[in-house]
C-alpha cells in the first residue's frame, strides 16, 4: 500500500460567490432566475444538486461557464458554451427546422475554428517554453 493517501478533492460550487458579485440576496436571484429562495440557499450549501438545466440556467444569468459555476473549472467561460449560447438566441428564418440546421452547421464551424485555434495555442505555448533566455539577436529589435 502507498505511504500517500489519496483523499477525494471536494469541488465547491460558486453560486453563492457570483449572487454576490451581482450583490443579490436569495430571494432577488430566485425572482430573476424563476426559483425560489430556500431551494437556491440548498444549492449554495451542497445540501441539494441541481440538475444540468437548472446549471445551464444559473450559469447563462451569471454569464459564465458551467463548469465553472460547479467549481470544475477556474475559466469563467468556455468559448463553446458563448458560441453556443449567441448561435441559440438568432433566427435565422421563421422555419424553426430551417433554424436548427444552420445553427447546427454553425456549430460545427465554430468547433473547426476554435479546435484550430487550440492545436495554434499549445504550438504556442511549446516554443515559448522553449525559448533560451540566453540567447541574443539584435535584428530582433529591428
Amino acid at each position: 500500500m502507498s505511504e500517500y493517501s489519496y483523499h477525494r478533492y471536494k469541488h465547491h460550487n460558486r453560486i453563492k460567490e457570483l449572487r454576490k458579485e451581482k450583490n443579490l440576496t436569495l430571494k432577488e436571484l430566485g425572482e430573476k432566475v424563476g426559483m425560489r429562495d430556500n431551494t437556491l440557499s440548498q444549492y449554495e450549501n451542497e445540501k441539494r444538486n441541481p440538475n444540468d438545466e437548472i446549471w445551464r440556467k444559473l450559469a447563462v444569468f451569471f454569464d459564465v461557464s458551467t463548469d465553472y459555476i460547479k467549481g470544475l473549472s477556474h475559466e469563467r467561460t468556455d468559448p463553446y458554451e458563448s458560441i453556443g449560447r449567441i448561435i441559440n438566441k438568432i433566427n435565422f428564418t421563421d422555419d424553426k427546422d430551417k433554424n436548427d440546421k444552420i445553427r447546427e452547421q454553425l456549430f460545427e464551424a465554430f468547433a473547426i475554428v476554435l479546435e484550430s485555434t487550440e492545436d495554434k495555442l499549445v504550438d504556442l505555448e511549446s516554443r515559448i517554453d522553449n525559448v533560451d533566455p540566453n540567447y541574443h539577436d539584435p535584428s530582433w529589435y529591428l
